[in-house]
């Protein structure tokens, strides 16, 4: 597409993406050539993005005296640090008699 402009002169190739999407990420590989050779250097393209989150489950149930398991899937770079609260107060990840929030890379489920 057209977000992708090389420039070079005077042995420097300069490679520029307009408007950087998720997918752009990934290895680009730069390589000079010339009649008796050539070299290619490799280089990685890491974007950093806000978090999304990627449940769209706004409503859970259970019934009185049950347990619920309400999810949350996150998406970001660098990771985000993820935590839950009711109202206005923040539930502690190590728990509570009743609740308890277990969190991996990029998922975090209220028990």
């Amino acid at each position: 597409d057209g977000r992708f402009e090389v420039r070079g002169r005077h042995g420097k190739s300069v490679l520029t993406i307009s408007g950087v999407k998720l997918t752009d990420l990934g290895r680009f590989d730069c390589e000079a050539l010339s009649r008796i050779g050539g070299h290619q250097k490799s280089m990685f393209l890491d974007i950093e993005y806000i978090p999304k989150l990627l449940n769209n489950h706004t409503i859970f149930y259970s019934w009185e005296g049950n347990a619920v398991n309400i999810s949350c899937d996150v998406m970001s770079n660098p990771p985000a640090t993820m935590l839950w609260r009711r109202e206005r107060f923040t539930i502690s990840a190590e728990g509570t008699t009743n609740t308890r929030v277990h969190s991996a890379e990029g998922k975090s489920v209220l028990e």
